[in-house]
């Protein structure tokens, strides 16, 4: 985009996993940093100037990297997954095609589609969960004001029946479409301005939240265009609790219907009631900085229904994620009370791990082993379970209103390194206070399946029992909680349970005509001592350092094929998986000439023996020059 549009210098990166769990910030914790602030790039870690953020519920991640023209999708953990605009992970060159992206500004999710609002080319793109390309709403490359075209679409979000909301800036409308990508209807904003910062978000009512960034407010509409509520003071920047200054993104809480700004200019995200009271700062207002809890022109901000918080904090080159422990209403300073000493339990959601500084080491256990769930992801060492032997998954969780107001705990499994979905999970096992327990296993993985729950005075302990009943690779879990008051928590948990012992790999005899050696001397004496030119694959990589600089890393064997003359390199890492290889075929060594001479045979080729050779015959001439009484 050219006309309206800000000059954005390249500058945003995210190196992952920059992590840092659990530093509280109040009532938020930052759970997680995707990013090494400063460094822009174009490979698969970095991104180069982001704009809009998404979230799934499986806690993946969604991103839209303008300037390398693609989005980005990593794991609930900061793992990178893929990405949407080119192949491979390098930075794509813009571009018009159906697997294309030219300036992506914004991206939305939901259970089986991506959303991408590609700004440029006018147009917005839908792709599949895997980032394969479905659909186009929009005329590719060609602006107009119609329903069937966009002018530098700049926001989109999705609804829970997937009706498409478009932000189209230059329209200054909201444009929604159905799930097949019909048009439906068109709001006109006068509002919306001429820019990229247009973020768009929809709550579960139908009402729509547009960031006016240069009118510095935030505004709601209902589902037929009619303003309802405004936040922020309409033309007027300022950096108190009642002032915008160029909000960027928006988004709303399904659950409480908070809403979420990124405050660009001021450096900070805002959250609001859904009255628009404000709530909570988080970021230190119009200073920037590379700190924790502190943003620097933070565009996209995204919450998931465990109200996680996700923040493209754009000019530090990362996203951070942040868990609200409790937000409330008041002047900086959380309204909460507790006669006790003890950190109070979460406000918001079930805490499996603790509290501020009150972390309980034993959220989880499995097999006998206790592990701490205070974390957003949480990799622990694999568990391996025969098949036919009983298992034991154990869940503490502490709650807001005590004990007896548990509602609902589940435990999601994928095997096959599936990443971690709650919606199409492989294996759940749940049980609801109302409801008993529910087991959904199409597949048979489990048997004699069994849910207990226990009450002490401070915590709920929640037992899940079963036996493995077929060998599956290692899994993947989501701990889940609702409790009373529809708070809910989840905790991707890495590693786990794998039901079944590996698999035992016979060794295959080496045949005798192929040889291994484990340096290349070895290997080249054997090649020329059968009759080969010594092998210039053998002269490149001649020891394991060149190919693993790092001690411990991997090592090189040299491999001689005597039948069919060939010869190959092969590299290997710690755990004996072939990396890399390479081979040559052999060249027979020529024929050397050789001569008799007194007696002797001789190489031509060998200027030592030739040498000596020669000083004899010079020796024995001398000699009988002498005895023949000759002299000059």
């Amino acid at each position: 985009m050219v006309i309206g549009k800000i000059l954005i210098f390249p500058l945003l990166t995210v190196i992952f996993l920059s992590v840092s769990y659990q530093e509280a910030y109040g009532a938020i914790t930052s759970q997680l940093t995707i990013g090494d602030s400063g460094v822009p790039g174009s490979d698969q870690s970095h991104f180069n100037f982001l704009i809009g953020t998404a979230v799934y519920s499986s806690g993946n991640i969604y991103v839209a990297d303008e300037n390398n023209n693609r989005v980005k999708k990593f794991g609930s953990n900061g793992n990178y997954l893929f990405q949407i605009g080119c192949a491979g992970t390098n930075a794509c060159v813009a571009g018009s095609g159906p697997d294309e992206l030219s300036s992506p500004t914004g991206v939305a999710v939901d259970s089986g589609k991506i959303y991408v609002a590609d700004e440029d080319n006018h147009r917005v793109q839908i792709f599949d969960s895997s980032g394969v390309y479905q659909k186009t709403i929009g005329v590719t490359g060609v602006p107009g004001s119609d329903q069937l075209h966009f002018k530098f679409p700049a926001g989109v979000a999705v609804d829970s029946s997937g009706n498409i909301y478009v932000a189209d800036a230059d329209n200054h409308r909201v444009q929604i479409f159905d799930s097949f990508g019909n048009w439906k209807k068109t709001i006109g904003v006068s509002s919306i301005p001429t820019s990229e910062y247009s973020g768009v978000a929809v709550d579960s009512s139908g009402n729509i939240y547009v960031a006016d960034s240069f009118n510095y407010r935030v505004q709601k509409f209902d589902s037929a265009g009619v303003n309802k509520l405004t936040i922020g003071v309409t033309g007027v920047p300022g950096s108190d609790q009642s002032h915008f200054n160029s909000p960027a993104g928006v988004a709303v809480d399904s659950l409480s219907g908070d809403i979420y700004v990124a405050d660009s200019l001021n450096h900070r995200v805002q959250i609001f009631d859904s009255s628009g009271n404000w709530k909570k700062t988080i970021g230190e207002t119009g200073v920037p900085g590379i700190e924790q809890f502190h943003f620097n022109f933070p565009t996209g901000v995204a919450v998931d229904s465990s109200g996680n918080i996700i923040v493209g904090d754009s000019f530090n080159y990362r996203v951070q994620i942040f868990s609200a422990l409790s937000i409330s209403n008041g002047d900086g300073a959380d309204s909460l009370s507790d006669s006790s000493d003890d950190p109070l339990p979460s406000k918001i959601k079930p805490s499996f791990g603790g509290v501020g500084n009150m972390v309980f080491a034993d959220g989880l256990t499995l097999d006998g082993k206790v592990y701490d769930l205070s974390k957003f992801a949480q990799e622990i060492p694999k568990t391996i379970a025969d098949v036919g032997q009983p298992i034991k998954i154990k869940i503490k969780e502490q709650l807001a209103h005590g004990p007896t107001d548990w509602k609902y705990v589940a435990v999601y499994m994928n095997f096959e390194g599936k990443d971690p979905e709650t919606y199409n999970a492989h294996l759940v096992m749940s049980i609801d206070k109302n409801d008993g327990q529910k087991l959904v296993d199409p597949k048979s993985y489990i048997k004699n399946f069994k849910v207990t729950t226990e009450l002490d005075s401070t915590y709920v302990y929640t037992t899940f029992s079963f036996t493995a009943a077929k060998a599956m690779p290692d899994s993947t879990m989501i701990v889940a909680a609702w409790d009373g008051h529809s708070r809910i928590n989840s905790v991707h948990v890495g590693g786990a349970i794998q039901f079944g012992q590996d698999p035992v790999v016979q060794p295959h005899p080496m045949p005798s005509w192929l040889h291994v050696y484990n340096n290349v001397r070895d290997a080249n004496f054997a090649v020329e001592n059968a009759g080969y030119v010594k092998p210039e694959l053998f002269a490149h990589i001649s020891n394991t350092q060149q190919v693993w600089s790092e001690p411990n890393t991997g090592h090189v064997l040299w491999f001689f094929d005597t039948v069919n003359g060939q010869v190959a390199i092969l590299s290997y890492d710690t755990s004996g998986n072939m990396i890399w290889h390479k081979e040559q075929i052999l060249e027979k060594a020529p024929v050397v000439t050789t001569t008799t001479y007194s007696g002797q045979h001789l190489d031509r080729n060998n200027e030592i023996q030739m040498q000596n050779a020669k000083s004899s015959e010079e020796l024995r001439s001398l000699q009988t020059l002498e005895r023949s009484n000759f002299h000059d």
